[in-house]
């Protein structure tokens, strides 16, 4: 069936998918006949957006082009990044850049394709408006991927030389991603813009601009990490208490099974099979 199509094929399947669709679809929250209840859990789970990342209104599409571009990124993560990782790796390896210097290089090389990216493609078109915008160029796509995907693999080479456990952040990465499209607008907008207003410029701003997201991701990360890990908790502790139960009992004697002519019969349960001879009245234990 589909799912048994080869990795490139269903990449492609996704790709056309996103140079054919149109920017949303499935919006929930504009429909007038949806009654409100059933609005505020979809516009939970979707959103209150608009085509534009990060705005607000009444707009909570089920489907937006540009997160399909990411769709895209996972189906192909989830065929060829394996593969990809050991080519890469095997390659650093052969040409000797696996040590402290090569990672010092990786990250400045980090660092130098985030701030080109920033200061002349940003904000991302393909990867935050779609590709029906009418701002997208076919270029832009292979760019923005590109780099996006380069970058922290350039960064994930450096940190692998980095002599500080940063354990604690790492492991609860994904309660900071996914909590953060919750906040960003008002840090972006008021939070940052009111930080560095109340400081110095210089040095200070630039401390300040590095110690929000830290903040976050020290105390709003992990508990958005608990929380996105509580169906899962939840499941293990049921488990636990149910295999923890004590047995139930056990009669000392097998059951039985009586016959209409008053006797017993005592093989239910002992393996044996063979016919009840006469008419029985299928009583187990005595009771009709």
């Amino acid at each position: 069936g589909l799912l048994r199509m080869p990795g490139w094929l269903q990449v492609a399947a996704h790709v056309l998918i996103g140079l054919s669709t149109p920017t949303s679809w499935g919006d929930a929250c504009s429909a007038q006949w949806l009654p409100s209840v059933f609005k505020w859990p979809l516009a939970l789970m979707w959103s209150l957006r608009t085509p534009e990342i990060g705005s607000v209104a009444m707009e909570c599409p089920m489907y937006w082009n540009w997160f399909q571009w990411y769709v895209v990124f996972y189906v192909a993560s989830y065929h060829y990044c394996r593969p990809a990782m050991k080519m890469v790796t095997e390659a650093i390896d052969r040409a000797g850049l696996n040590t402290q210097y090569g990672a010092i290089a990786a990250g400045g090389l980090s660092i130098t394709i985030g701030a080109t990216m920033a200061a002349f493609h940003y904000p991302n078109i393909a990867l935050e408006y779609g590709a029906a915008s009418p701002e997208f160029r076919w270029y832009y796509l292979p760019l923005e991927m590109g780099a996006d995907m380069v970058q922290p693999c350039l960064l994930a080479l450096a940190m692998a030389w980095f002599p500080l456990d940063l354990g604690y952040w790492g492991s609860t990465s994904m309660g900071t991603y996914i909590f953060h499209f919750y906040c960003r607008t008002h840090m972006t907008r008021n939070w940052i813009p009111a930080a560095l207003a109340a400081v110095p410029p210089g040095v200070c701003q630039a401390v300040v601009v590095l110690l929000l997201p830290a903040a976050f991701m020290t105390l709003v990360g992990p508990v958005g990490q608990r929380v996105l890990a509580l169906p899962r908790v939840a499941a293990d502790y049921l488990a636990t208490a149910a295999a923890s139960r004590p047995p139930s009992a056990v009669p000392d004697k097998p059951l039985q099974r009586t016959t209409s002519q008053g006797s017993t019969d005592s093989t239910c349960g002992s393996g044996d099979s063979s016919p009840v001879s006469g008419a029985t009245s299928e009583a187990w234990g005595g009771g009709d």
